[in-house]
């Protein structure tokens, strides 16, 4: 099938995201400066300054960890839908409307157009979706969920992120002994999803896909 030239290349995206690197870098330098050097450092062992531990190295180990662990809960969930991470996220994109311009996909997933096509055609092959020229614009292509695309998205949605083994996991992650109670559980992820989108804009995300979680949503 033709590419659709509205979603061709990468230059926009990339721009974008070298500009925001750009920008996290004068930011960095203008307001984080480097310390001066410190003479008052308490000394170790063997008598030479001792800086404090660098604290980021546990918070990337961390990060690190809790996005593995996620994968290796969910993974075998999506196997069972035929679906992997990249593929469920895609297929969220349509879950209101149900049909996209190909372009779009760019943004909301913060990937590249030739990594979008790519997992078109896979959901292509397996019937959840199919794709056609918008009859306004012969250059744009429009997604489509088809019937079958429809009922495994809400079968994996169903599963996946409102009951079962993984919601239960987080609560218990994020609410601990009070795992049960629904309010404390809308703060603690409140207070994660805050700090999870800091920590994403400031290392130059792009990514603006949003999964409904809050009750308002």
């Amino acid at each position: 099938m033709a590419r659709d030239r509205g979603d061709g290349g990468g230059g926009p995206l990339t721009a974008h995201v070298t500009r925001r690197l750009e920008i996290v870098s004068l930011l960095m330098v203008s307001v984080f400066p480097a310390p001066p050097p410190r003479d008052d450092l308490p000394a170790g062992r063997d008598g030479m300054p001792r800086a404090h531990p660098p604290r980021m190295n546990a918070i990337y180990f961390g990060l690190k960890r809790a996005f593995q662990s996620t994968l290796r809960i969910t993974r075998p969930r999506l196997e069972l839908f035929g679906l992997t991470a990249a593929r469920f996220d895609l297929l969220n994109c349509l879950r209101g409307s149900g049909w996209m311009q190909q372009r779009h996909f760019r943004r909301l997933l913060g990937v590249t157009a030739q990594t979008i096509s790519r997992m078109l055609r896979s959901l292509e092959r397996l019937g959840l979706i199919v794709r056609q020229r918008s009859s306004g614009d012969r250059r744009q292509l429009i997604v489509e969920l088809t019937e079958k695309g429809r009922t495994r998205l809400w079968r994996a949605n169903e599963s996946i992120l409102i009951n079962g083994p993984v919601r239960l996991a987080f609560d218990i992650a994020l609410g601990r002994e009070r795992w049960f109670d629904d309010l404390t559980c809308l703060i603690e992820t409140e207070n994660l999803q805050s700090m999870l989108i800091r920590i994403r804009h400031t290392f130059g995300d792009v990514a603006d896909l949003q999964y409904p979680w809050h009750p308002d949503d």
